[in-house]
């Protein structure tokens, strides 16, 4: 097998393992080997394992093939402050102890970074493929999820946990709302899929869906602008009369737990409010290094005698990696959103798409990360490192323009958002007509 095929045969297993992640989610998430070791934890481990094996085969693959290759690329590399802070959790981890709690937090950290690495080294015209498949995938999320509210009601939880449906619904919206184009399928899923997250009680999955819905990725400055504000009106509009209107979530935000007080309006905090300053009392006692991954995690769990988890990661980062650690993470987190962002300008030829897919999941994960624990869920981490990944893969805009195969840009250089939801459109239909 030469390395060519090799790594076709690679990039189709990676795909193929981020999309089936990104389809089931946490669905394992009930099912327990032992007490203290779920089947979670096991496919995290599996998982880490495989990417541990992959990333040196990739490399071995793509020894030289910048060379050989007719097109150039510049594709941008992990920010090594990335790795820096692998490194570092690892070292304090070590220090301060282990457990299968403290592996599997930093397990997803590494898959993060190592998905990121490994997808950065696929073929920069992958995204067209990526993006149809998520097409079929979050449509048949979307129609599971719709049966089991119609059998359950508001907030059902059966073949997927609400809180990773959310999720995985977020992750999905981030990749179709640049990707939709003129595909009339391909624009009305994010919006079906934020009335399913409404629907499932996710409160911060909500909002965030809302934010990046509200984004206009077409046109630029004033007209973006005004864009924005638009869709943002409409989207809160709806949103304030979706809130008085349903008795079921009026419960969910203002019954229970009523800890937090916005403007004179009692929230309910979940029980958030005590997590965090447990987590932030013990943390200030070591804040510059402190106690070791998983850590926060085994504060609550001696206090409150409950095993629970801070549900603010950069809470948690905080207090297992101190100061230094949260700070390597954040810049990291920071470059990947930059680079993202810089991918998308003065493209030409409409390759902005996997770009803004990639810098809207990132907002969306990131502040998903406020209110949950989303960045220990292997489910999560991967398919967002692999948008990223994707991402960094293509030639920037300089390299598009000097390529010889592509004709030069006339003009100021410009997104064109129609030409990639017309080929994504293509593709869907030519799908269609096969299997018919």
């Amino acid at each position: 097998m030469d390395r060519r095929t090799g790594m076709e045969r690679i990039q189709q297993l990676a795909a193929g393992l981020t999309l089936l992640l990104l389809m089931l989610g946490d669905a394992v998430a009930p099912i327990r080997i032992t007490a203290s070791v779920s089947v979670s934890a096991a496919v995290t481990a599996l998982l880490t394992y495989g990417f541990l094996l992959l990333l040196p085969a990739i490399s071995f693959l793509t020894r030289g093939s910048k060379q050989k290759s007719t097109e150039p690329r510049q594709p941008r590399k992990v920010p090594k402050i990335l790795w820096i802070f692998l490194a570092w959790a690892l070292m304090d981890t070590v220090t301060h102890g282990t457990g299968v709690k403290a592996l599997q937090n930093i397990s997803c950290y590494f898959l993060f970074v190592g998905s990121i690495q490994a997808f950065s080294r696929l073929s920069e015209k992958y995204d067209i493929r990526f993006a149809k498949a998520v097409v079929i995938l979050g449509w048949l999320r979307a129609t599971v999820y719709a049966v089991e509210l119609g059998l359950d009601g508001f907030g059902a939880a059966g073949v997927f946990p609400r809180r990773s449906f959310a999720i995985q619904a977020l992750l999905i919206m981030a990749v179709m709302i640049p990707f939709g184009g003129n595909n009339r399928w391909c624009r009305l899923l994010p919006f079906v899929l934020l009335l399913e997250i409404t629907l499932s009680g996710s409160r911060t999955a909500m909002a965030v869906g809302a934010v990046l819905l509200s984004l206009s990725m077409r046109s630029s400055g004033v007209v973006r602008l005004s864009r924005t504000a638009f869709r943002a009106a409409l989207i809160g509009l709806a949103g304030y009369f979706a809130l008085i209107l349903s008795p079921d979530l009026q419960e969910r935000f203002f019954s229970g737990d009523l800890a937090w007080n916005v403007q004179g309006v009692p929230l309910n905090a979940e029980g958030r409010a005590i997590l965090w300053s447990i987590v932030t009392e013990h943390a200030q006692s070591n804040p510059w290094t402190g106690f070791g991954a998983g850590s926060a995690s085994h504060v609550i769990n001696e206090v409150l005698g409950t095993q629970d988890q801070p549900h603010n990661e950069y809470l948690r980062l905080w207090h297992d990696f101190g100061y230094i650690g949260l700070g390597l993470w954040l810049i990291g987190y920071l470059l990947l959103m930059v680079r993202c962002w810089q991918g998308t300008r003065g493209h030409s030829t409409g390759g902005a798409a996997p770009h803004y897919a990639a810098l809207l999941a990132l907002l969306g994960i990131g502040l998903m990360a406020i209110t949950d624990n989303v960045f220990v869920y292997y489910y999560a981490m991967v398919p967002l490192g692999a948008m990223v990944g994707i991402s960094l893969a293509q030639p920037g805009p300089d390299t598009e323009r000097r390529s010889p195969t592509r004709p030069a840009a006339c003009g100021r250089p410009r997104t064109n958002w129609e030409s990639e939801g017309a080929l994504l459109g293509r593709e869907l239909r030519r799908t269609t007509l096969k299997g018919s």
